[in-house]
């Protein structure tokens, strides 16, 4: 059975190619979004399993849709994508910042795939 998963990164090539790279893997389900607004809509109407979010984006960021699918008591899981800590500083701190799972961008998809299983398997 294949999860959902919501990735909102406003870089449009990295979120398309995150978009690719999940939905070919044959274990996901992707949508993807630019927008952070329209993906809180799409998340608000139908929770995905997981949800991939940048840290810091235009006007809503990762941080707060985070608060918003906890505050709506959505059971997705998160994982937080940052270019304010690079692959090897997320790596050091076993990808986990403040009991949050975090890797640092450029991340190679094989790190992102390996975080998403864990953070379905729980």
């Amino acid at each position: 059975m294949t999860k959902s998963v919501v990735i909102v990164e406003d870089d449009p090539c990295w979120c398309e190619a995150l978009k690719t790279f999940f939905d070919g893997n044959g274990e996901f389900s992707a949508l993807a979004f630019t927008d952070a607004h329209q993906a809180w809509d799409a998340i608000a109407h139908s929770p995905p399993d997981l949800a991939v979010l940048d840290v810091v984006m235009p006007v809503l960021g990762g941080q707060e849709l985070a608060e918003m699918i906890r505050e709506k008591g959505l059971s997705t899981r998160v994982i937080f994508l940052t270019g304010l800590l690079t692959l090897e500083e997320t790596k050091a701190r076993g990808y986990r910042v403040g009991g949050q799972t975090v890797v640092g961008k450029p991340a190679p998809l094989h790190v992102l795939l390996d975080l998403a299983r864990q953070a379905l398997a729980v």
